[in-house]
């Protein structure tokens, strides 16, 4: 008897959309341990995707000399928060002076000194509940669904780690922190997505600036 496709094709088959975040694609492969998947645009098959791809692609948001993700992914990952309904806190990390560093003790040892941030920051996660990365030059982003006390106390454990860590290096270094909280209900941040997201980095950042110019550790708004 003549067979057709349909008898031989896989039911209920799993895709992704366009829009469908880089990550979201990757956990959607690993969940369903695929390595490739049909992209629809408009109930239309516009291409197929590979994990191998994907990985690529996602290799290209982690940073070289700290071994971090970067912003786009800790940007994913407070959309995720929010999505949880979760109420979502940012922590600016920014080292004070760090391009006089670079001139007293030279680039090689003020780029050991990132990876010293970077391995601590990646070391301490409170089992998950912080996602840390480099954010830009001398700029360290986290986000997490603790509050901000917890927060705070969490900040200051990394600012005091920092200080001795680069202190027996021989590169002593002190860093500053900025804390910004969004709450699930707080219609000054809504919609949840990207612009809310941004709004609290932007607000975790000029915090940061604050506790510079008050030579204070954390500064909360």
């Amino acid at each position: 008897m003549n067979r057709i496709i349909a008898d031989a094709m896989s039911k209920n088959p799993v895709f992704i959309y366009a829009s469908t975040s880089l990550w979201d694609a990757i956990n959607l492969m690993e969940r369903k341990k695929v390595e490739r998947l049909p992209v629809l645009e408009r109930g239309e098959l516009v291409g197929i995707v590979t994990k191998k791809n994907l990985l690529a692609e996602a290799g290209k948001h982690e940073d070289t000399l700290t071994g971090l993700k970067r912003a786009p992914y800790l940007r994913y990952m407070a959309e995720n928060i929010l999505r949880q309904e979760k109420d979502l806190t940012v922590i600016f990390f920014d080292i004070n002076g760090f391009g006089k560093i670079n001139k007293k003790y030279g680039h090689v040892r003020g780029d050991i000194c990132l990876k010293i941030i970077g391995r601590l920051l990646a070391e301490r996660t409170e089992n998950g509940a912080y996602f840390s990365g480099r954010y830009a030059g001398d700029e360290f982003l986290a986000v997490t669904a603790e509050d901000t006390e917890r927060s705070t106390e969490w900040a200051v454990k990394i600012i005091n780690e920092v200080a001795v860590l680069t202190k027996e290096f021989g590169v002593p270094i002190n860093i500053v922190a900025g804390v910004a909280r969004g709450l699930r209900d707080d219609t000054g941040i809504e919609p949840y997505g990207t612009t809310a997201v941004d709004n609290l980095i932007n607000k975790a950042s000029l915090a940061s600036t604050i506790s510079k110019e008050k030579g204070i550790h954390v500064t909360c708004v």
